[in-house]
């Protein structure tokens, strides 16, 4: 019996060049489709606006195995993801005392299928390097897709010791593993570090992150102090430990990088340093000059300025007043959401603060009310929609990517899309209007008054009443697929593919039309929902994660590319050529 195999022990070709990886055997390739088809259970035309009838139940079958690379034993309760972001699919699954995992009433699609546990590096299928996406499985109606087998590597593990400037140990320490990584602003950033991740140390100092894939991370200790209550004495000693980078520095730029072979366990020495923290008070004030009472304050750390998430959190008192201690010097923002009512909306605020070594005393925090949105979807299409509206919501995304500034508050769970096709939303920021859990819609268009905004940020003001958005979806879906062959002629089935816009665009809105796509177990890439317009399609062998972003890489990819266009509803099958050098 064919059997596939996610057999990467992740002996890297980083972390042992000129060593191959363990191959990935081919899987039993999934039912053709015809090109421009719609999708299975899809009704007869003429059905009325809302779409009642019953669409046929999902009927495939996705099973298989995790095992420990090490010794081929079966993992018993290990965790098995099952996700398909376009159709709003997640699942899990637990593995038995054998190491097997099921999924049943699997619907038609791409799939993206994680194993982890424990102090195992958790694995998308077909994965073969560090920090490199997985392979997707395609699975056809019906189709009962066995042996789907994963063997997850021992984690590299960072373990250590925090303490004093005296060389005592600090218990109940944060201690947070990151790495660079290159995001929608173009810019590396510091980012989670997979594994265990944040982890606290013991009455010793000692901490240990473990599950770490090979590479190199960037290590940082943080000791919260116990916050001080509403009232609390002014004169209370207000000393601290500021967040550390390893070596010993408050500063991320000058933080040295600690590198972590495959299965092996590095140790480190981190001390924190000591300082005066800093008292943040003063009064929060709503839209109509009140106090605004019992509601919750918190101080995270800005984007971009290196270190860990700080959480100080305070209540305002009956007269508004409010008291943050022990706040470490960075920049910050103080953000204030007051809870929602029947009688008026929620009133929210976020406040830039820089913190240095000397308090901040009578500051005064004014709310204004969040912004209400509301609208209509529009199903332009004969797909089944009945399954979709319990699913699907209308939401926004930060059109600040360079610089995200204030958290964008939202409230709830609104933007959830009712039987009516109605939503409504709340919330404070420069944004963009986008639809989730669309199943075989996609966006088509965004409009507001008739004008279209769907790639326009719209700036969200404070007890602003946006009415009549309409957000349209179709299901004339445009999908790219196709293979890849090297220099010879020969068909590849290790590879990459970018897809991106021909022209440049901003970082904010490029993220609607960039794509990568990896081979599934037949060898074929594929990339779905793609807005109409000229793209460049580059395969490559290997693509460091977020690397697409890099806006001096991005070029390189585009010179080396294959030009396509693709219009609304359009099926093009593209057949690329690996790109040497990029």
């Amino acid at each position: 019996m064919l059997r596939i195999s996610c057999a990467v022990a992740l002996i890297l070709a980083a972390v042992m060049p000129g060593k191959p990886s363990m191959q990935t055997a081919t899987a039993p390739a999934p039912t053709p489709r015809t090109q421009g088809a719609s999708p299975a259970g899809a009704p007869r035309p003429g059905l009325p606006p809302r779409d009642t009838s019953d669409t046929k139940p999902a009927s495939g079958t996705i099973r298989g195995r995790v095992f420990a690379a090490d010794t081929n034993a079966p993992l018993r309760r290990a965790q098995v993801l099952l996700a398909a972001g376009q159709l709003g699919v997640r699942r899990f699954a637990t593995t038995d005392a054998d190491g097997r995992y099921e999924f049943v009433e699997v619907a038609e699609g791409r799939y993206t299928i994680t194993a982890s546990k424990g102090s195992y590096v958790a694995l998308q299928y077909g994965q073969r390097r560090a920090f490199e996406p997985g392979r997707p499985v395609a699975l056809a109606e019906g189709q009962d897709l066995s042996q789907v087998d994963f063997a997850l590597p021992r984690g590299s593990v960072i373990t250590g010791r925090i303490t004093d400037e005296f060389g005592e140990p600090l218990a109940g320490a944060f201690v947070q593993v990151q790495r660079y990584q290159y995001g929608p602003s173009g810019q590396r950033q510091l980012t989670f570090g997979g594994g265990s991740g944040l982890v606290v140390t013991n009455d010793l100092g000692e901490f240990r992150a473990y599950g770490l894939m090979p590479g190199e991370y960037v290590v940082s200790g943080m000791l919260r102090q116990p916050m001080s209550p509403q009232g609390g004495n002014p004169n209370d000693a207000n000393e601290g430990f500021a967040p550390t980078f390893y070596p010993g520095t408050a500063n991320a730029a000058e933080a040295e990088l600690v590198r972590v072979e495959s299965a092996q366990e590095t140790s480190i020495h981190l001390t924190l340093l000591a300082g005066r923290m800093a008292r943040v008070s003063g009064v929060v004030i709503d839209s109509v000059g009140k106090p605004l009472a019992g509601v919750r304050l918190m101080v995270r750390t800005a984007p971009g300025a290196g270190s860990m998430m700080t959480s100080n959190i305070s209540t305002t008192g009956a007269d508004g007043s409010f008291s943050l201690n022990n706040v470490p010097p960075g920049e910050y923002y103080l953000d204030v959401a007051g809870e929602r009512n029947r009688d008026a909306p929620p009133e929210a605020a976020s406040v830039p603060l820089t913190v240095v070594n000397q308090d901040i005393t009578n500051l005064r925090v004014v709310t204004g009310p969040a912004a209400t949105v509301s609208g209509v979807v529009v199903f332009e299409g004969d797909s089944p929609r009945r399954g979709v509206l319990s699913g699907l919501s209308v939401v926004t995304r930060s059109a600040d990517v360079q610089n995200p500034g204030p958290m964008l508050l939202t409230f709830g769970d609104e933007g959830r899309v009712d039987e009516d096709r109605r939503f409504q939303l709340r919330g404070i920021g420069n944004v963009f209007f986008r639809a989730i859990n669309l199943g075989p819609w996609t966006l088509k268009r965004v409009t507001l008054d008739g004008e279209d905004i769907t790639d326009t940020p719209y700036p969200l003001r404070t007890s602003e009443n946006v009415q009549s958005l309409r957000v349209l979806l179709t299901d004339r879906v445009a999908d790219v697929s196709g293979a890849v062959t090297d220099a010879r002629g020969q068909t590849v089935k290790e590879f990459v593919v970018v897809i991106q816009p021909a022209r440049e665009m901003e970082p904010a809105i490029l993220q609607r039309f960039l794509q990568t796509a990896r081979p599934d177990q037949d060898g074929r890439f594929g990339a779905r929902a793609l807005p109409p317009g000229e793209y460049i399609a580059t395969a490559v062998e290997v693509l460091e994660q977020g690397r697409e972003w890099d806006p001096d890489y991005r070029p390189r990819l585009r010179d080396a590319g294959r030009r396509f266009s693709i219009k609304e509803g359009e099926s093009v099958d593209l057949d690329l050529k690996l790109a040497s050098g990029v």
